[in-house]
């Protein structure tokens, strides 16, 4: 349903260029096993003191903490008209070998994350998650998340505890809570948290639950807080969840609109939050103040506002993930891929890779700071994988079957 509406928006942005102006040219330049029984059900208390009792590693220095430090890609590939996903792997150490089917996701419109060495693969079109040990890819657990509901991404803080964003949660007959929470190797559910008091009162009320990012012990949920009609209509929010109660500590809202990703780089000290921007008949204008880069502190949770704009990135922002301290990139109107420095916060290369095609639905980095793209031109789909220093194709695209929709590496 997601990649269907971001397919709209694309198309959208092809066919109302009027409404926005940029160049493409390249420029030079300890585990927390246990049931909890206590979940949210009472407002955000902001002025309360757990809402400063956050626990950073100061030692973790990693970059992007959505990025698992992985050698080999694992690679979730189907077409839109397929009912089920192949997953597949390809081999930097043996020539870029791919490898695979390994196995089929329950549906097409799929996402694939890491953690405590396994995958997740989050099935939006089926409701579902399957739990892979990567070894052997046998299935370990395969549950549902309630049907309809439509989950969009996973966070697993322990062998015995994940958490499960729903962005249509209110169409589960039987919980309409937007945040599931799980064992991830067994499926057993342990809880559920609703975030809809914390919905605009003027609005639909529906929290529209998105991407997430453990930041020390809080988790940090998306809230789109979009209407019925999938309209950008009220400020982004982001949800605070203290992970040891479950329960929502802080909502923070947002400069922008419509925020479509997240990430926590230990290293920059910073949150960053990509805001697509507020809609109108799927049409995105840049030269609103609704969309670009969003900054948070990690410590005291506090917007520090849109500190890179998307008419200065030169497009609609979506995706973002950081490679060190002077490098992130992000998607511009879902067919490019731009690079800012992630703590001056400015533009630095408006197109280090543009797409043939119309969509790129997912991209990574390596450890060596290379770009690996999920590209699905219908004439040569595959994984690309551009130098990290040149911002030259290397390889690619590697065909892996079908088009790549999610790419992750393994967690370590």
């Amino acid at each position: 349903m997601k990649r269907m509406l971001i397919l709209l928006m694309t198309l959208s942005l092809i066919t109302a260029c009027g409404a926005r102006t940029f160049s493409s040219e390249q420029d030079d330049s300890a585990d927390q096993g246990g049931e909890q029984t206590d979940f949210a059900s009472e407002s955000a208390e902001e002025d309360n003191d757990d809402n400063n009792d956050n626990i950073l590693d100061e030692s973790d220095d990693r970059a992007d903490v959505n990025i698992p430090s992985g050698l080999n890609p694992f690679v979730l590939a189907a077409s839109f008209l397929d009912p089920n996903g192949s997953l597949m792997t390809i081999d930097t150490g043996d020539n870029n070998a791919v490898g695979g089917p390994h196995l089929l996701s329950d549906s097409s419109d799929t996402l694939i994350r890491s953690f405590i060495g396994m995958l997740f693969i989050v099935n939006r079109g089926t409701a579902s998650v399957q739990t892979i040990d990567p070894s052997n890819y046998s299935i370990v657990a395969n549950f549902s998340v309630g049907g309809g509901s439509n989950p969009q991404d996973i966070n697993v803080i322990s062998s015995s505890k994940a958490y499960v964003s729903r962005l249509d949660a209110h169409l589960d007959g039987n919980n309409s809570d937007d945040i599931k929470i799980v064992n991830p190797t067994t499926g057993t559910e342990l809880g559920s948290i609703d975030l809809t008091q914390y919905t605009d009162v003027n609005g639909d009320r529906l929290a529209r639950a998105g991407q997430m990012v453990l930041v020390g012990n809080k988790l940090l949920v998306l809230m789109q807080d979009l209407s019925l009609a999938f309209q950008a209509d009220y400020p982004g929010k982001v949800a605070v969840i203290d992970t040891n109660t479950d329960k929502v500590t802080k909502v923070i809202e947002l400069d922008g609109y419509n925020p479509s990703d997240i990430t926590y780089s230990p290293l920059n000290d910073i949150i960053y939050v990509a805001n697509t921007g507020q809609m109108i008949n799927f049409a995105v204008d840049i030269n609103d103040d609704t969309g670009g880069i969003e900054t948070i502190d990690p410590v005291t949770f506090e917007t520090e506002g849109i500190t890179l704009d998307d008419k200065n990135l030169g497009g609609v922002v979506s995706e973002v993930r950081i490679a060190s301290d002077d490098t992130a990139y992000t998607f511009l109107d879902f067919t490019k891929i731009a690079a800012f420095d992630p703590v001056d916060m400015t533009a630095i290369n408006s197109a280090v890779y543009v797409s043939p095609g119309f969509f790129l639905p997912d991209f990574t980095l390596d450890r060596g700071g290379n770009i690996l793209i999920a590209e699905t031109d219908f004439n040569d789909p595959g994984i690309v994988f551009v130098d990290g220093e040149s911002w030259q194709v290397d390889s690619g695209p590697i065909a892996v079957g079908a088009p790549p929709t999610s790419l992750t590496f393994l967690s370590e």
